[in-house]
């Protein structure tokens, strides 16, 4: 593991722990200034990018029909992956209730799937 991949796995764990608080950064760059690894800027971020990028796509991500369903998807989500904080949006293209889809899977709820379905024994 290089220089520039420990100082981004660093700054990824201050962020998560402390938020982005722009004296953070500047904290970062004061201490590369001072120890002469200032060049490794470019390097840091493409690996802190990488870590964060790696992160999203570990997400839990949640499609609801309407806010009313939004409780009964997080529930779902939960049971599904319970150690993970569900990104929940409302998609106006679902009739109605939800989606919970990860990497890894995809639990399809909705009124569409149920009508796609529906259509599909209709005209088979």
């Amino acid at each position: 593991m290089d220089l520039a991949h420990q100082y981004a796995q660093a700054l990824h764990r201050a962020v998560q722990e402390r938020g982005t608080d722009p004296k953070l950064f500047e904290r970062l760059q004061a201490m590369l200034k001072r120890r002469g690894h200032y060049k490794l800027i470019p390097r840091i971020a493409a690996a802190y990018e990488k870590l964060t990028g790696q992160e999203r796509h570990d997400a839990v991500h949640v499609r609801v029909a309407r806010e009313q369903e939004v409780e009964q998807a997080r529930k779902s989500a939960a049971s599904l992956a319970p150690s993970i904080d569900p990104h929940v949006a409302i998609d106006e293209e679902l009739v109605s209730g939800y989606t919970v889809q990860s990497r890894d899977f995809r639990f399809d709820a909705s009124g569409r799937r149920t009508l796609i379905d529906l259509y599909r024994k209709l005209i088979a």
